[in-house]
């Protein structure tokens, strides 16, 4: 009678670890445990900008992230670089870090190449952009974010 308690005892622990682990692996397949989930929010953001000109300039201004339904790694930055709620990138986040893979964006109706990257740090974001226009030149971009 023993042996069968314990057998009987040692198959529902066995059911209860391999649904355990079935429910952790499934939350990684939908994206949730990606860590992107903690850039989630709006931030207050001051960036620096050094232009092709060797001129710089600060502004303040917020930011929105938003998670990507097309790519469970992947978060929506929306108001980059202050130009509008209607220019956003796409950043792929690894861990705590994120990377933004060249991209064009629309600045007062010219295209811009984007591309950079950052880090998460609790509430804060710091990441550093580069923009190119076509005949105009490259400018630099270093942003500190604070999550509100």
């Amino acid at each position: 009678m023993k042996s069968k308690v314990s057998k009987a005892a040692m198959t529902a622990m066995s059911v209860a670890l391999a649904l355990m682990m079935f429910a952790g692996c499934q939350k990684d397949e939908d994206g949730k445990n990606s860590g992107r989930d903690a850039f989630v929010g709006t931030y207050r953001e001051t960036c620096t900008v050094r232009y092709w000109d060797g001129s710089e300039d600060t502004d303040h201004y917020n930011i929105t992230i938003t998670l990507s339904s097309a790519n469970k790694n992947d978060i929506i930055i929306t108001n980059i670089l202050n130009e509008g709620a209607g220019v956003s990138v796409i950043a792929k986040v690894d861990g705590e870090s994120f990377t933004i893979a060249q991209q064009t964006i629309t600045i007062e109706g010219v295209g811009a190449g984007i591309s950079g990257s950052g880090r998460r740090s609790g509430n804060t974001l710091h990441y550093s952009v580069m923009g190119s226009v076509t005949g105009i030149g490259q400018a630099s971009f270093t942003c500190d974010a604070v999550k509100l």
